[in-house]
């Protein structure tokens, strides 16, 4: 028997090597210049690219981060104006193909930009189950592994044939099943590889909607997910709330075969292990329409800065203004080879949990 000392040390040493997302701050962009600010890629040395949503425009920011992750500084310096493709969200860098850029949009497509001028070089072939996407559901993620070699995507709500009820709004703790597509990079060609399930937090509000906004691979193959609950309380009061995940796949079903390829209404594949990290609202009270992350500078060992981009066109709920925000990273524990949960059987919006049965330690503001 293990005496009671002991364990109280063992489970102090747990706790403090737990991973910690620490919210770090928020620091507002002038509104004419960054309207629709959607995504955000690190490219290196203080600076960034963000993805204005419908002004299909590139912005180049300089952000000076201090030790804790916060953020001393942020300036626009320069765009780039891109001659292909609308309502775009997503946006991924990787120091491996210095020369263009990845965007994805709502249509569905994922295009490669040049930096030099803005031209749309190529489109990455998608599945063809994303033809189910539902309109302006599409793909609001985008991330490179840190080797550039994989390029992760993710659908924001639950395809149609996976069971999306279709509704403008869903009730208390609803939540939507999510397919993340990975793509490796072959021969300079980008090919489709596995789909795996993900399954969201619940709406935070009486009636609302959720959903996966952004994705920043990490280092070791995991993944950080971002996602945005805006809902309206009883009260009437109107927010966003901001949930962060640690997210394994290593023992998820590919789900991009069948019988998963059809739909995944009654079926139950094991999906993705998710870790909460922060769950609460970022900027002010009533929260932001955080909308991108990124992983941004070392901090030390196993540290980073985070850093996101609030997108003040929040589909009418009316909290939001352009924002660069930022999180302290600690990321201290190796990957996991627990298996991955597996969802219930029940249809898309019918959960009775806010991801109790997922979640390892939660680090709020």
């Amino acid at each position: 028997m293990i005496p009671r000392a002991l364990l109280i040390v063992m489970l102090f040493a747990s706790v403090a090597s737990a991973q910690r997302l620490t919210y770090r701050g928020c620091e507002r962009l002038p509104e004419k210049l960054a309207p629709g600010l959607s995504g955000i890629t690190y490219v290196g040395d203080g600076i960034y690219w963000g993805v204005l949503e419908f002004e299909a425009k590139l912005l180049r920011l300089r952000t000076v981060t201090r030790g804790d992750g916060s953020i001393e500084s942020v300036k626009i310096e320069d765009s780039l104006q891109m001659r292909r493709g609308t309502d775009f969200e997503g946006v991924a860098f990787t120091p491996a193909r210095p020369d263009t850029i990845m965007v994805s949009t709502e249509a569905p497509e994922v295009i490669e930009v040049s930096l030099k001028d803005g031209r749309g070089l190529r489109s990455v072939p998608l599945p063809n189950v994303f033809r189910q996407i539902v309109k302006n559901q599409g793909l609001e993620s985008l991330t490179y592994s840190a080797d550039g070699k994989t390029l992760w995507t993710a659908s924001e709500r639950a395809l149609k044939i996976d069971g999306n009820p279709q509704t403008p709004a869903d009730p208390f703790l609803a939540s939507t099943r999510v397919r993340l597509q990975r793509f490796a990079l072959r021969d300079d060609r980008f090919e489709p590889a596995e789909q795996f399930e993900y399954h969201t937090g619940g709406v935070h509000g009486a009636a609302g909607q959720i959903g996966l906004c952004d994705l920043a691979a990490l280092p070791d193959g995991r993944l950080l997910s971002l996602e945005r609950s805006a809902a309206q309380g009883l009260s009437g009061k109107k927010s966003i709330r901001t949930r962060i995940y640690l997210v394994d796949a290593t023992d998820a079903t590919d789900i991009s075969k069948p019988p998963f390829a059809a739909g995944l209404v009654k079926q139950t594949p094991a999906a993705v292990r998710k870790t909460l990290l922060f769950d609460d609202f970022v900027c002010d009270s009533d929260g932001e329409n955080l909308e991108g992350i990124c992983l941004g500078p070392s901090l030390g060992p196993d540290k980073w800065a985070v850093l996101g981009v609030v997108d003040n066109t929040d589909g009418g709920v009316g909290v939001s203004k352009p924002a660069v925000l930022s999180f302290e990273f600690d990321l201290k524990t190796p990957p996991t080879s627990q298996p991955a949960t597996t969802r219930p059987t029940t249809s898309e919006i019918k959960v009775n949990h806010r991801d109790t049965e997922n979640t390892e330690e939660s680090t709020k503001k």
